[in-house]
């Protein structure tokens, strides 16, 4: 899914390129196309982070698959040689420290939110400019709506 709705934001944004001298084209108002087709490519690649498999937080019993109650040191970054004390703090902001589950667990909320936000303000500003000149044909007059 993510490839397709990748190449399928690429084409659009090719395509509104290659069609920008048509009517239609810019009826539709290509700068906004473009943010929408980049925010459906921003939210379909907050997918790829959900498919990083993490541990479970407590081990698990071989032969049952049920948690235990040791907890498992692996998922805080604890090293086999050193005790608990001595684990990196997510509060120290090194990013080679921060585990590759805690990066992906937190990139899905930011990309999601950020594609949503492009997506839904690109549709917002192209619902105003309409307003703005359907309000101002109302009162027979010429109204230019910058960008």
């Amino acid at each position: 899914y993510v490839g397709i709705q990748c190449i399928a934001s690429a084409f659009f944004v090719a395509w509104t390129i290659w069609h920008r001298e048509t009517r239609t084209v810019r009826a539709s108002q290509p700068m906004f196309l473009h943010l929408i087709s980049f925010g459906c490519f921003v939210l379909a690649t907050s997918i790829i982070p959900t498919t990083i498999q993490g541990d479970y937080r407590y081990y698990r019993d071989p032969d049952t698959s049920q948690p235990t109650d040791i907890f498992n040191d692996s998922i805080r970054g604890v090293d086999k040689g050193k005790s608990v004390h001595n684990t990196v703090r997510l509060e120290s902001y090194h990013i080679a420290h921060i585990s590759v589950y805690v990066l992906a667990c937190m990139s899905f909320p930011w990309l999601f939110g950020l594609g949503f936000g492009i997506v839904f303000s690109a549709l917002f500003a192209k619902i105003y400019r309409i307003r703005e000149i359907l309000a101002s044909a109302t009162e027979f007059r010429r109204k230019r709506v910058q960008v």
